[in-house]
C-alpha cells in the first residue's frame, strides 16, 4: 500500500467483510475497501485531501476572515481541523477514536475552548463515523461539522448519484436557483458540467442515504447515510486529472457573508454541553453479469 503518509502514524481497522485506514491529521479516512477488494476512496494527487474532518466552519469566508459578536477572526476553508494533528485515545481492531482539544493555535482563529471527537468504527459492510462536539469554556459557541470524503470517480460516462427517494434538489448556488429534479428511478447522471460553476449544497432533502453508483462492477456501490446531517454537498475539481467526487453530508455550509452567526445550519453551543452526529458509509458489491 502506498502511503501519502507516514506507514507507522497510521491506525487499522476491519470487520469480516470492510477495513479501513486512518491518520490522525485532519482524523481522516485514507483507505476503505471490502476486504480483497478496490479501494472506493481518491488516492490523493491534484486535491491532496482524501476524507479530512470538517470543522468549525464549511467552505470558506470572504478574504478567510469572519466576525462573530463584533470581533474578527482569520479561518481557513472548511475550517482548521482537517490539517490540525488529532490525539488517538482508542484504538481497537475495529474502532479508533481521535480528540482534537483547543488549544493557544485554535483560539487565535476560533476563540472557544472545545473538545473535538471522531469515531470510526466497521461493523460487517458498515464504517461508522461519529462526531461528539463539547464547549468546554464557559461562552456560546458556534459550530458546523461534516465529513469531506472524496471518492474515485474516473470522470467517465455511467456514474449515477441515486437518492432514497425522489427528491427536487434544491441548490444553493447561484446559477441552480431553480434546482434539479431527480428522473423517476431517484437518480441523476454524473457529468463534469455539474462542477462548472463550483460545488453544489443541497438541503431539504428526504432521502436518509444517497448511493455512488459506478458503471460496472470495477468498484462497489457506496452508499451514504446522512440523517443527522441536513445538508449534502457534491464537489471536484474542473481538472481531468481530478478523477474524484466528493460527497459532503454536513450539519451547515457556507454563505457569501463575513457573520459567522449568519452561516447556514450554523449551532450555537451552550457552555458545557455537548452534541454528537452520525454518519454511515456502506459498501455493496456489483453483482458481475
Amino acid at each position: 500500500m502506498a502511503c501519502q503518509y507516514s506507514c507507522e502514524n497510521l491506525f487499522h481497522i476491519k470487520s469480516g467483510r470492510i477495513e479501513a485506514t486512518l491518520s490522525p491529521r485532519g482524523a481522516e479516512l485514507l483507505y476503505l475497501h471490502r476486504t480483497n477488494g478496490t479501494d472506493v476512496m481518491w488516492p490523493g494527487g491534484i486535491w491532496k485531501g482524501t476524507a479530512p474532518t470538517v470543522f468549525p466552519i464549511l467552505g470558506g469566508v470572504p478574504d478567510d476572515m469572519y466576525t462573530f459578536n463584533g470581533s474578527t477572526y482569520r479561518m481557513q476553508k472548511n475550517g482548521f481541523a482537517r490539517t490540525s494533528i488529532f490525539m488517538p485515545v482508542v484504538h481497537e481492531s475495529n474502532r479508533v477514536v481521535f480528540e482534537l482539544r483547543s488549544s493557544e493555535e485554535t483560539r487565535e482563529c476560533y476563540p472557544f475552548d472545545f473538545c473535538l471527537q471522531v469515531e470510526y468504527a466497521v461493523s460487517g459492510n458498515q464504517l461508522a463515523i461519529r462526531y461528539c462536539i463539547e464547549n468546554t469554556g464557559n461562552q456560546e459557541m458556534p459550530w458546523i461539522v461534516g465529513a469531506h470524503p472524496g471518492f474515485r470517480w474516473d470522470r467517465k460516462s455511467g456514474w449515477l448519484i441515486r437518492f432514497e427517494k425522489k427528491e427536487h434538489l434544491q441548490f444553493f448556488h447561484p446559477d441552480k436557483t431553480d434546482g434539479i429534479r431527480l428522473d423517476d428511478e431517484h437518480q441523476i447522471q454524473l457529468e463534469e458540467s455539474m462542477f462548472d460553476n463550483g460545488a453544489n449544497s443541497a438541503f431539504g432533502l428526504q432521502s436518509s442515504y444517497v448511493d455512488l453508483i459506478p458503471p460496472n462492477e470495477e468498484f462497489d456501490i457506496v452508499r451514504i447515510y446522512r440523517s443527522q446531517m441536513p445538508y449534502l454537498t457534491f464537489w471536484t475539481l474542473p481538472a481531468p486529472e481530478a478523477q474524484f467526487i466528493c460527497i459532503e453530508p454536513s450539519t451547515g455550509a457556507g454563505t457569501d457573508g463575513p457573520d459567522l452567526r449568519e452561516r447556514r445550519g450554523i449551532h450555537l453551543l451552550k457552555a458545557g454541553d455537548s452534541e454528537i452526529r452520525k454518519i454511515h458509509i456502506e459498501l455493496i458489491a456489483r453483482e458481475k453479469r
